[in-house]
């Protein structure tokens, strides 16, 4: 699986990207974009699958492994149909539905391993019910499209020269992506014990599983970006920038201060005593997490910008600049010096980003917001201070988010009139 989802990403090749972006610059042609965006997409991954087949003949711990491997790479061809459906469901502001379809698609997969699971079933049976569970959640993804959304196949090689020309940055900035998450752990491997290689990875675990907001936040800011950029509403996407830009700093503050004062007992709540030592790597990682929400935003606003050469570019430097730094310093200084590293390399990536954006766009910072934003975070550390040795973590943490939400509301940093662009987009 964990094979098969790599081949998956190197076969996603920014199309994705390019589909949300370009169904809201071109409503007209939708249904032509999507065509093709998803002919081209079944066309890489059957190469990129048959290919992996031939792979799976040689490396060890897959041998003996096609029939399984085939029906899971099935299972993966289903889940990127539901990728390329997930721009139309931002375009037109439906997430829900998409989500409907995930559940649905879940839920199979829950109960089919509590069906099958007692009889000791074999790895293929397993295979299949991930692929049965993917394909339903394809199926009600495309059942709850709009009716006048067609997903047929359309096989024209000019348009689907155009689309890679167009999405070839993108996916390779994705594989780089890639390579930058996961190097800073296999040298780990290399260089020290594998229970720092442990201690690492949960805390670094933690820090991915909340970049989910960011991803999802730009995913949907994405066509309005994209529609404000191609129609030249410069205004228009200059106040979309200054309110998400509020958002991600919002909830980045009450993420890093939550995880900056709280981070041994969140390790003892998820990971155990055995893994207490990982709480100065999380809070050092939680820096890195709070330059990597503005370093979200500003990647897919240059996208919105066709700047994803720009981003290419910015991406090979940061994979080169931590591969390097990690080198130098792990060998000495082990896990700690992995953390520093991936502060460093993403703070230099997202002010890089941030300064480009501002040179296409000259949107303004609301210094004023922030200096607000900055005592409701004080005065949530405080509370995080008095009770996180007295009180349990969960209530400890719900006490945090209702002085943090109350307080940013009460200093007027989530009043309406903040965000009445963004609120005016979503309807």
């Amino acid at each position: 699986l964990a094979y098969g989802a790599i081949l998956q990403i190197t076969a996603d090749q920014g199309l994705y990207l390019t589909l949300t972006r370009s169904i809201a610059e071109h409503p007209a042609r939708e249904n032509h974009s999507l065509a093709n965006n998803v002919s081209l997409r079944l066309a890489i991954l059957v190469i990129i699958f048959s290919l992996g087949a031939l792979a799976v003949h040689l490396v060890p711990s897959l041998q003996g492994l096609l029939v399984a491997y085939s029906i899971i790479a099935g299972g993966l061809i289903a889940q990127s149909f539901s990728q390329l459906m997930m721009g139309v469901y931002q375009k037109y502001g439906t997430i829900w539905r998409a989500t409907l379809g995930d559940i649905v698609g879940r839920l199979a997969q829950v109960a089919g391993i509590i069906a099958i699971g007692a009889s000791r079933s074999s790895l293929t049976s397993m295979a299949a019910l991930f692929m049965v569970s993917t394909a339903l959640a394809a199926l009600v993804h495309r059942r709850l499209l709009p009716s006048y959304i067609s997903t047929k196949l359309a096989f024209s090689w000019p348009a689907w020269r155009r689309l890679l020309v167009t999405s070839l940055p993108l996916g390779a900035m994705l594989i780089l992506n890639i390579i930058y998450f996961r190097i800073d752990t296999v040298l780990l491997s290399l260089f020290r014990s594998s229970s720092q290689v442990g201690l690492y990875g949960i805390a670094y675990r933690l820090v991915e599983s909340t970049l989910f907001f960011p991803a999802m936040f730009g995913g949907l800011l994405l066509p309005r970006l994209s529609s404000a950029w191609q129609n030249k509403k410069t205004s228009q996407l200059k106040k979309y920038l200054e309110q998400s830009l509020i958002v991600v700093v919002w909830a980045a503050v009450f993420v890093v201060i939550t995880l900056i004062f709280l981070a041994k007992p969140i390790i003892l709540l998820i990971a155990g005593t055995e893994f207490v030592a990982a709480a100065p790597l999380l809070r050092v990682l939680s820096l890195a997490l709070a330059v990597m929400f503005i370093g979200n935003l500003s990647g897919f606003t240059l996208v919105a910008c066709h700047r994803q050469k720009t981003l290419l570019v910015l991406s090979a430097a940061l994979a080169a600049a931590n591969l390097v730094l990690n080198l130098i310093f792990i060998p000495e200084f082990g896990a700690l010096a992995a953390a520093w590293t991936t502060v460093a390399t993403e703070a230099v990536a997202a002010l890089t980003a941030t300064i480009v954006v501002y040179r296409l766009i000259r949107f303004t910072v609301p210094i004023a917001v922030l200096m607000r934003l900055t005592l409701a975070a004080i005065l949530t550390a405080l509370v995080y201070l008095a009770l996180s040795d007295v009180w349990p973590i969960l209530i400890t943490l719900g006490l945090g988010a209702g002085v943090y939400t109350f307080s940013s509301w009460w200093l007027r940093v989530t009043v309406k009139r903040n965000f009445t662009t963004l609120l005016i987009a979503a309807k």
